[in-house]
């Protein structure tokens, strides 16, 4: 049987994370009748749409017919996965180019990772890419008559590849998907005892590399939230925070999340809900090491304020904003006082330890060049935040 629709709910930040890269590669299709997100935070995709485009593939003269998604999936993941060479390409080379990162690296085993049978038929089996192109196709069938059901969607969807969770869905948290793994691994990959996922799914968790952005010390981050459409946002937001912040700048993660939050005040018009406030985390990865790192409850609610997010934003300072973080909210009267008080002397007559102070508190040249200005905004933004704290 072929399902025409399915509906996906926030689970673990790993699937929420695959949710997530897959919406990117959705996107990059172009057709809007795809997706829909859902009021409850759920999300539902049009799998009669998603899975009945087709792109042609062409490579030393033979032409390969491949599901757009999986064009989509490959093209979107060369560009996150190869450092640019200005080099123009074609989606053959460009998708040779990404195949061992993933099949090799990212997804290590899940599919033939040589890129010699990837447009090449070895002697035993279909080219690489035919045999990803059969696996695509299986995504919206299910199986009605089974009992079986896969541990992520807990649906009765086709089971045909892969379909125990392994490090070939997941380095970091998959069991060895190897006889000779580690023992006891997921009990062995037992049929009673392990994750059984499905196809659909199986692709799912490929995409998440995708939901990651990287940053420059190497790391990659992901914003988990319990909304589909609240983590498609605040992670859009994100990659565009590191784009637009200066090298100088610091990038702390705590940074990158509150400014998302508030980039999603700005600019979605509809408030973070209360359920939403509370489980906002930001996951980082590193070295196959991964770190939590979330905002306190009453943070959240200051900084997905519109105004306060919209004056904090107006400042610009990543010292001010620190202060929220760290709710020394006190500590901007001090500053505020500060300012103000040197910020009313002629330039001439300010002293070193005062014009020190404003290279301290202040980066931006237009708030150094106008303190009383951001002495004003600061003065504001307290008493905003001290409204906002008496009806949280």
């Amino acid at each position: 049987m072929t399902k025409t629709t399915i509906t996906l709910y926030p689970s673990n930040w790993l699937y929420n994370a695959g949710v997530i890269g897959l919406l990117r590669v959705l996107k990059r299709i172009g057709d809007t009748q795809i997706i829909s997100f859902d009021p409850g935070g759920s999300l539902t995709l049009n799998l009669s749409i998603m899975l009945s485009k087709y792109d042609r593939i062409s490579y030393q003269g033979r032409e390969f017919v491949i599901p757009s998604i999986g064009l989509c999936w490959l093209l979107e993941s060369w560009e996150q996965l190869v450092p640019p060479d200005n080099i123009e390409k074609s989606d053959a080379e460009k998708i040779k180019e990404v195949w061992g990162k993933l099949f090799n690296t990212l997804y290590r085993g899940f599919l033939n990772s040589n890129t010699n049978y990837l447009f090449d038929k070895p002697k035993s089996s279909n080219e690489s890419i035919v045999y990803f192109s059969k696996f695509l196709e299986s995504l919206g069938k299910e199986d009605c008559y089974s009992d079986d059901r896969c541990s992520f969607c807990l649906s009765s969807s086709n089971f045909s590849y892969k379909n125990f969770f392994t490090s070939e869905h997941f380095r970091e948290l998959g069991a060895s998907s190897s006889e000779k793994g580690l023992p006891n691994s997921f009990w062995n990959l037992s049929s009673e005892r392990s994750l059984r996922i499905c196809d659909f799914c199986s692709f799912v968790l490929l995409n998440s590399h995708l939901a990651f952005t990287p940053l420059s010390d190497g790391s990659e981050i992901f914003i988990n939230a319990p909304s589909f459409r609240v983590m498609y946002y605040l992670n859009k937001f994100a990659r565009e925070v590191m784009g637009g912040m200066g090298l100088t700048q610091a990038r702390q993660k705590g940074d990158i999340l509150a400014m998302s939050v508030m980039e999603y005040a700005l600019r979605i018009q509809t408030t973070l809900g209360v359920w939403a406030g509370m489980n906002i985390e930001l996951i980082s990865r590193q070295g196959g090491e991964i770190e939590f790192f979330s905002l306190p409850y009453e943070v959240t609610g200051l900084l997905s304020d519109r105004r306060i997010a919209g004056i904090l934003t107006q400042i610009g300072e990543l010292s001010i904003l620190n202060l929220v973080l760290k709710q020394d909210y006190a500590r901007l009267i001090e500053i505020a006082y500060h300012l103000l008080r040197i910020g009313t002397k002629p330039y001439a007559e300010r002293k070193k330890t005062e014009n020190d102070f404003i290279r301290k508190t202040l980066y931006l040249e237009r708030n150094r060049a106008n303190v009383v200005r951001v002495c004003q905004n600061i003065i504001s933004l307290y008493a905003l935040i001290q409204e906002k704290r008496r009806n949280l």
